[in-house]
């Protein structure tokens, strides 16, 4: 059933597009020297991103295994349209109408990739 897959990767980007935010709040907080270095082992915000991409790729192995390679992939775009959407709440970013005619494009792509695996 290709449904469940479908869900599965939607939640798989979600939680990939989680992460990536946790990475951004993270880097603000990040050593670079290199004898500093370890001082990132107590970074919340990293581990919190790290824990959320562990959990993509369970997500996204859980769904592999039942769809094809060809199917999957495509969707995993929409990581773009969450990653927009959570940085505009929690970091402050702005939207403007050419993230808005992206995200078109890429729900556009999605769905004719999917069209082709039916």
């Amino acid at each position: 059933m290709i449904w469940w897959p479908t869900i599965l990767v939607i939640i798989g980007t979600f939680f990939g597009a989680i992460g990536a935010v946790f990475f951004k709040k993270g880097s603000g907080e990040l050593y670079t020297h290199i004898k500093d270095a370890l001082k990132n082992l107590r970074n919340k915000n990293l581990w919190i991103g790290i824990f959320f991409y562990c959990a993509a790729i369970v997500v996204y192995l859980i769904a592999l295994k039942q769809e094809k390679l060809t199917y999957i992939y495509p969707l995993a775009s929409l990581t773009y349209i969450w990653i927009a959407l959570l940085s505009v709440k929690y970091l402050g970013e702005r939207m403007n109408a050419a993230k808005v005619w992206g995200f078109i494009l890429i729900i556009g792509g999605v769905i004719l990739v999917g069209l082709g695996n039916v």
